[in-house]
């Protein structure tokens, strides 16, 4: 008999396979097509079939491994049989959060400027790499801590770099078109109080030992921030300085008609 797990995943395999079915005959491809895969006919939309076809395919794999291992459920005719004691994590996760600001990145880069969409691909790519390994430490053994040290020893490392390297490309980005929407005396004050506003905020975490709330909060202001910024320099368009490039255009049109020799009438 299936359990709950593999009925699930099979489940889920069998509604992406019709879904990948139907999406090929509804994007142009024909039944023997869908049907064989592409090996004879056509299957439609490439990207859209291949991406269902794929889900269906994991999902059924899945579902044979929960089916094989027995979803790791202890023997019930054997008395001394015990299950692993996990303990639930006792930290709070904020990658849920960081995840849906690149999702927004993600969203405004493909209306704003692609530089948004870039963003929110590297904090999508960064926020799976992050709870892919938590998920797997606070299950590694019973202990929290030694859960703990155990995520740490593996991703410390990479984590001061890759997050300062996000969090610099997340401020010059939004910044930036908030920059490009405003006079050029207006942008040197924004991006003076913007500099000033990070540098007193950086010293207070490091001399105050802020708790892991409260960089999360600063995080998040700083998140909101960006996408406002993205959206208000959107919305605003870039800024054109008339009246310098009229006094440019005189310039030169003085220029060439001082350069220019009269001409001598013959007569």
């Amino acid at each position: 008999m299936f359990a709950w797990g593999s009925k699930y995943f099979f489940a889920l395999s069998i509604t992406a396979l019709l879904g990948a079915m139907i999406y090929g005959i509804a994007s142009g491809g024909d039944i023997v097509g869908v049907i064989s895969s592409g090996y004879k006919g056509g299957v439609g939309d490439h990207f859209g079939y291949a991406l269902l076809l794929g889900a269906g395919l994991l999902s059924a794999c899945l579902g044979l491994l929960n089916v094989l291992v027995r979803e790791a459920d202890i023997d019930p005719d054997n008395e001394t049989s015990t299950a692993l004691t996990i303990a639930p994590p006792r930290d709070p996760s904020f990658w849920g959060v960081l995840g849906a600001f690149g999702v927004a990145c993600m969203a405004l880069g493909l209306s704003i400027s692609s530089a948004f969409l870039y963003l929110g691909i590297a904090v999508i790519a960064v926020v799976a790499l992050e709870w892919l390994v938590l998920a797997w430490s606070d299950r590694a053994t019973g202990d929290a801590d030694s859960n703990r040290i155990i995520r740490n020893r593996l991703l410390g490392p990479f984590e001061v770099p890759m997050f300062s390297m996000l969090a610099i490309a997340a401020g010059v980005v939004g910044a930036s078109r908030v920059l490009l929407a405003v006079s050029h005396t207006a942008a040197t004050v924004i991006a003076s109080l913007f500099a000033a506003l990070i540098f007193f905020a950086a010293v207070f975490i490091a001399k105050s030992n802020a708790s892991r709330s409260v960089v999360a909060g600063f995080v998040s202001i700083m998140a909101i921030a960006v996408l406002g910024g993205g959206i208000a320099g959107a919305v605003a368009g870039e800024y054109e300085h008339h009246e310098e490039d009229g006094h440019a255009e005189s310039g030169d049109k003085e220029a060439e008609s001082s350069t220019e020799e009269p001409v001598s009438e013959e007569n």
